[in-house]
């Protein structure tokens, strides 16, 4: 291969070790030393579970299980309304390769995006989590008499 810039890049997508073999000009052979070893990352990946219901007041826990090299930056997201449009993000660090993430919110939930310690980035759209909020139950009482006399009864409906 005949190389006219200085320095001079070599594109690869290939993993391995790469070592120069000669060089030479016009006029003389010169000497060569050291090679390059290239490692190939693997694209981070992740998976959040745990979907269910919980009362309101409560929270519940999604797991988080990731794939890479720690630490991660992850990029949680949700559609309140299930409209295909992302309503909330949150973007959390963690070192743990399973991590628990806990909402409060009644949503789809779900991993935006994931990029891992080597800087590999997946935009990955993740199964979803649906997560709902169970309302708490409410009682009213209502009295059919305000008034009554001793040895009667009222009705407490």
């Amino acid at each position: 291969m005949a190389i006219s810039a200085n320095p001079f890049s070599l594109q690869t997508d290939a993993e391995g070790t790469f070592t120069l073999q000669s060089v030479s000009n016009a006029f003389c052979a010169g000497t060569v030393q050291g090679d390059a070893v290239v490692l190939v990352n693997p694209i981070p990946t992740g998976t959040l579970t745990g979907s269910g219901s919980f009362c309101e007041g409560e929270s519940i826990d999604l797991i988080l299980e990731l794939t890479g090299a720690a630490d991660w930056d992850v990029t949680i997201a949700n559609d309140a309304d299930s409209d295909g449009i992302i309503d909330f993000t949150e973007t959390i660090t963690t070192a743990n390769a399973n991590e628990i993430y806990q909402v409060s919110d009644s949503l789809m939930w779900f991993i935006d995006e994931i990029t891992d310690g080597n800087g590999c980035t997946n935009a990955l759209n993740s199964d979803t989590a649906l997560v709902t909020i169970n309302a708490l139950p409410t009682a009213e009482y209502q009295f059919g008499d305000t008034s009554f006399c001793a040895g009667s009864e009222v009705d407490i409906i």
